[in-house]
């Protein structure tokens, strides 16, 4: 999937948005996932249109063998214009996460006030540096390793300009992205969830309450929701982490929407056969483990709805 050309600006890929940008290839270092059954990602048809604004869907790519990134000019900042993220096709290669901090539109004020300490929060090296590496031992192909190495939750701002952010850095639309973390918990980083008894699915030093049943731990956490046990190395980002969480998740969706989920090949209803280019079935299996199996597909309407009703313009 990424090419091995050298690095050159497009003019379709970059025209409105990045004519005072320079491009370069960038190698970074991060990891991430761990023993990730056949129940945590995957992708559907997108019914999000490309926006012209920015990177346009089956835009004019460019190379670089680690899938050409995009990145911004020294003092090209100020002159940016404002722009809505796309959805990127698979197989292309995705801006830089300095050209998607530049990019950014700011301003707005924090619909999710609960959310402002854990925006603050950036993971330190030590904690990038104890990620788990993806490939096939977490049933990715070996093509998703680079993937995880750009994770690196390095962005700070409001939920919805971490959202943007992370959705430019991944090659998503951001109303999707928007709807994607809407249906997961309203935008509460705080969230915990998936409360029980058994000490051994919860982190230690997690959050615990009183149960019925005695001592109860949480299990799922954060603005995607994220369960502990199938991303320990990720712990406490997860929780602690909105830009983290976030960068995460998508990254995690980006590789099931480049088609490389070895676990769903082959996998799906005829129609919907797992493939390449279907962030709804990535975004949903991402919950529900499957692909295309009734809970997924209600996944994919709840997003769906969440996507149509955009409850976040009204501050809902």
């Amino acid at each position: 999937m990424m090419m091995s050309a050298p690095s050159k600006c497009a003019g379709a890929f970059l025209a409105a948005a990045l004519s005072a940008l320079s491009c370069t290839n960038e190698r970074r270092v991060g990891i991430l996932i761990d023993n990730m059954p056949p129940s945590l990602d995957a992708g559907a048809p997108s019914d999000v249109g490309s926006d012209p604004n920015i990177f346009p869907d089956d835009a004019g790519s460019v190379g670089g063998d680690d899938g050409g990134m995009i990145s911004p000019a020294d003092g090209a900042v100020d002159s940016l214009p404002a722009v809505h993220f796309s959805r990127i096709a698979a197989g292309n290669p995705l801006p830089d996460e300095a050209t998607c901090a530049a990019l950014v539109r700011r301003g707005n004020k924090e619909q999710r006030t609960d959310n402002t300490p854990f925006n603050k929060v950036l993971p330190t090296a030590a904690q990038i540096g104890q990620l788990s590496s993806w490939g096939n031992p977490q049933g990715f192909a070996a093509a998703a390793m680079p993937m995880g190495k750009r994770v690196s939750g390095n962005f700070t701002g409001t939920t919805d300009e971490i959202l943007q952010w992370a959705a430019c850095k991944w090659g998503f639309d951001e109303d999707f992205v928007r709807a994607d973390s809407y249906q997961a918990n309203g935008w509460h980083q705080g969230s915990v969830s998936g409360w029980t008894t058994t000490t051994s699915l919860c982190p230690s030093g997690g959050p615990i309450r009183a149960g019925m049943g005695g001592s109860e731990c949480a299990q799922v956490f954060g603005l995607f929701g994220l369960t502990w046990q199938f991303h320990k190395s990720a712990w406490p980002m997860i929780h602690d982490s909105t830009p983290f969480t976030v960068d995460y998740s998508l990254a995690l969706q980006r590789v099931c929407f480049e088609g490389w989920n070895i676990y769903f090949k082959g996998v799906g209803p005829a129609g919907n056969v797992y493939g390449p280019n279907d962030e709804f079935g990535c975004a949903a299996s991402f919950y529900t483990g499957e692909w295309y199996d009734f809970a997924t597909i209600q996944q994919v309407n709840h997003i769906r709805d969440a996507l149509n009703s955009k409850p976040w313009t009204s501050g809902n």
